[in-house]
């Protein structure tokens, strides 16, 4: 250790050439590996540090988590692309064992987003969709770092490939129960420029999502779920969108309508949108007093049932 910190100091990078073969010796101390590779990255230059990628596809991570943590931080960025960056992360051996493969995945990784250009972004996110299901109900804080990359590209949704993704996260998330993509007054937007609120981005992923609804993805969840992406902001824009003759994804706004029109108070101005609407689309949706008598039946109903089991 004093040895690497004399080097950095006095930069003395003759040394680099021997320090790279004492790393890459598996025969080596893991420990004094460890300690030469968080040095090496002040020391080696580009090319230098390029011959330490072969290490990657060692046993590495089974010799020890931080070795890999710590060979991940020398390499990228700069020398690897993202997508081996997520060809050799998984899931930390042991959650609260503080090291360098945890420093990577929680600080440096984070900390470095903004040098993933927007062709490598789709690789990063598809990492997170694909080890999420793995950690359901453990690992709570490899979920929060999902989240802040989720919650740091959302201002590209308007990339296809980007936005396509974060189509796939809400599917994913209203199937099993936790939630990839944060919602904008999270910890999240205190310190990542997250534009939850941007109506604009909001839709992008709505248009793409509304088409792949179904009985297993339920529709109220985008609109009265944890994480809903539709409020009552959006009604106009929503009307714009229904009135529009030549939107084909009028029918499913309707539909997405209709959970509002069930699970909020409408004012006398929205009831006149959905007689607007009616007249549009008379055989998708009812007349405003249809759904004030069905509304009243459905709250009869519920009465009826909570006086039953209050006297059972």
């Amino acid at each position: 250790r004093i040895i690497i910190n004399i080097c950095i100091t006095c930069s003395f990078s003759k040394i680099t050439e021997d320090l790279i073969k004492y790393i890459k010796n598996e025969n080596n101390s893991p420990d004094s590996r460890l300690i030469i590779i968080r040095g090496i990255n002040k020391l080696a230059t580009h090319d230098q540090k390029e011959a330490l990628v072969k290490l990657l596809d060692t046993n590495l991570k089974d010799v020890s988590e931080d070795l890999l943590g710590a060979l991940l931080m020398c390499l990228w960025p700069g020398v690897i692309p993202i997508q081996t960056v997520v060809n050799h992360l998984t899931l930390p051996k042991y959650e609260y064992n503080f090291g360098d493969y945890q420093y990577f995945l929680k600080y440096h990784l984070l900390y470095n987003l903004s040098k993933v250009n927007h062709e490598e972004v789709p690789i990063l996110l598809q990492w997170c969709l694909d080890i999420y299901p793995s950690f359901k109900g453990c690992q709570n804080s490899l979920i929060e770092v999902i989240q802040k990359i989720f919650g740091y590209y959302w201002k590209c949704v308007n990339i296809p490939q980007i936005g396509d993704k974060y189509v796939s996260a809400y599917l994913l998330q209203m199937h099993e129960g936790l939630f990839l993509v944060p919602k904008a007054d999270s910890d999240t937007s205190k310190y990542l420029p997250f534009e939850f609120e941007k109506q604009e981005s909001r839709f992008i992923v709505l248009d793409k999502l509304l088409p792949l609804m179904s009985e297993n993805y339920r529709l109220w969840q985008l609109i009265q779920g944890p994480y809903p992406l539709i409020n009552f902001k959006d009604w106009s824009l929503i009307i714009e969108r229904i009135k529009s003759t030549d939107n084909p994804k009028a029918p499913l706004w309707i539909e997405a309508i209709k959970v509002f029109i069930y699970r909020n108070p409408l004012s006398d101005s929205m009831w006149k949108d959905i007689d607007a609407i009616h007249g549009l689309f008379p055989t998708l949706i009812m007349t405003s007093e249809d759904f004030k008598k069905v509304i009243i039946e459905r709250e009869q109903e519920q009465d009826n049932l909570f006086n039953t089991r209050n006297s059972d």
